[in-house]
Formats: structure tokens, sequence, C-alpha cells
């Protein structure tokens, strides 16, 4: 017996050569790609994720490892509705700082108490992207700002509008709300799931 190895109560997928696979995830019955119930694919069959211990840590490494940002929220409850096949998970428990749910350490598959009334799930924010929108705003003074930039999020039918990170880049500067903005090319731009950001530099 090897007690102190966690792989003995924590037994992901292992390969011959003892290297970690990550097991495939997908989120279902939800909105979009980035929400609904959490899935896992062991042993050539989908299964859901007991609620249990359940949080946004959790939550956080399946948005990172679907490409879908980062964690909104991770409720429980089966909010997403019940799934219909194995339980796989149960105790999941991340750092938040693992590629994939199968770095996280959680009970042997299918060792789980739970019914598919407690199937966990996730809501992402989405990928922001930069639109096809620059310009310039106003703020409450009327006052021309910065020259400004349009993200947009990849989740643009997701409701309600979440609070959107920001882009990769430490120069650019949040406006707290959507500004009164003149944008190019002309029009404006839609306020729903998007996000101005104020680049450096002055009109």
């Amino acid at each position: 017996l090897t007690p102190n190895l966690p792989e003995c109560f924590f037994p992901w997928a292992f390969a011959d050569a003892g290297i970690s696979e990550v097991a495939q995830i997908r989120l279902a019955n939800g909105p979009n790609h980035c929400a609904g119930r959490v899935e896992v694919l062991h042993n050539q069959q989908w299964g859901t994720v007991c609620d249990y211990s359940w949080d946004l840590q959790d939550a956080g490494v399946v948005c990172r490892q679907l490409g879908c940002g980062t964690a909104l929220s991770a409720p429980g409850g089966a909010q997403f509705g019940r799934g219909s096949d194995r339980i796989w998970l149960a105790d999941v428990n991340c750092r938040g700082t693992e590629v994939a749910l199968s770095d996280c350490r959680a009970r042997p598959w299918g060792d789980s108490n739970c019914t598919h009334g407690e199937d966990a799930s996730v809501v992402c924010t989405g990928n922001l992207y930069p639109s096809r929108h620059c310009g310039w705003c106003r703020d409450q003074a009327g006052k021309l700002s910065d020259p400004a930039l349009l993200f947009e999020s990849s989740l643009r039918e997701r409701h309600p509008q979440p609070a959107l990170p920001p882009p990769p880049s430490s120069t650019l500067r949040p406006w707290p709300a959507l500004p009164q903005c003149s944008w190019s090319p002309g029009g404006e731009a839609p306020s729903w799931g998007h996000r101005v950001w104020r680049l450096p530099g002055k009109p």
C-alpha cells in the first residue's frame, strides 16, 4: 500500500509511461459553448461532475481549458439541467493554476453518492477580441478622451452582460461604463457584450 501517493486516491487517467493524460471536457445544455453543465469524457463515455466542493477555482480551470476566458460563476444544483449518464467526478479540488481539470484532485472515477440534481456547472466570460471600431469618446463632462478601442466578447448571445476582463495589454485603461463615443468605421457600436478601453496618447 502507498497511502502517501495522491494518485492512489485521485486516479485520473495515466499513460503507460506515467504521463498524465488530459481528460476531454465540454459544457452542455447552456446558451453557448462557454456556459453549461460540466461533462468529462472517461472510458469513452461522457459523465457529469458533482457539485460537492465545486467552486470558482474549479470553474476557472474549466474555462481556461476550453479557451473561454475566466469564470464568472460556478453554479451547482443542476442549473443547466440534469445529466443522464454517469456521475464521473466528485470532490474536485483545484488550486486554480492547473491547465486542465484532469490536473485537479478529485475522488476516484465514478466514486460518488451524488445525484444528477447536484450536477456542477460553469459560466465563463468568453474571450475578448478587438472589434473593428476605434475612435474618440467623451466623458460625463463632455470632454474628449484619449483614443478608444472597442473590445467585444466572443459570446454575444449571453445574457445578462458580464463584467468583461481586460484585453492583454497593461497600457490600456478601462472606462467604468460605455461612454458616448464616435467610432470609425461609422455608426454606433452595439453596447451589449462590449467594453471600451482607452488607448495611451492624446487626441
